[in-house]
């Protein structure tokens, strides 16, 4: 066999585990892309993120505070993505203990698992660039701002930097 034939067959097989073993984000995307196939969407369920799991507040809180009060949404359950539960701990601490309300760190297998199954998706800012919503889900974007700052294709500067928000947005 031929030298160049035979690099070739290897760096087939060896790049893509590679990237696997040693590129965080790739084996996320690989996992979500998992489990967007394997999984059906589950009724009742709702992820909520803001602000890239940075906060819980603004609309999807409201929103979160809203159902978890009203007894005709008892029987859904609820997730936050967050990406620092030590940060989050006053408002975590005030709901960790009901039955029907998860926290999930934000690109844990868990979180991979929810954003391809749940029914729900309330979002104040965009879900990542891996994400693709089923067809069986719904997506509800609360859009966070102000009017008095740019957002969007509004952005000074190059538009494809809007790319993953009219993505998410399609």
């Amino acid at each position: 066999m031929n030298k160049k034939i035979l690099k070739r067959k290897v760096k087939f097989i060896k790049d893509p585990l590679e990237n696997y073993l040693k590129k965080t984000n790739h084996r996320r995307n690989n996992q979500y892309a998992k489990f967007y196939e394997k999984l059906n969407v589950i009724d009742h369920t709702i992820l909520y993120e803001s602000r890239d799991g940075k906060s819980i507040t603004d609309s999807p809180f409201a929103i979160f505070k809203y159902l978890t009060k009203n007894p005709e949404f008892k029987h859904y359950k609820h997730i936050w993505s967050v990406e620092d539960s030590n940060a989050l701990e006053p408002v975590i601490s005030k709901y960790k203990d009901m039955p029907n309300v998860e926290f999930v760190k934000r690109n844990s297998t868990q979180y991979l698992k929810y954003l391809a199954s749940v029914k729900y998706l309330i979002n104040n800012s965009t879900f990542q660039s891996f994400f693709t919503c089923k067809k069986e889900q719904v997506y509800i974007n609360t859009w966070h701002g102000t009017p008095l700052k740019s957002m969007g294709f509004d952005i000074p500067g190059n538009p494809a930097h809007s790319q993953n928000v009219v993505r998410n947005f399609i």
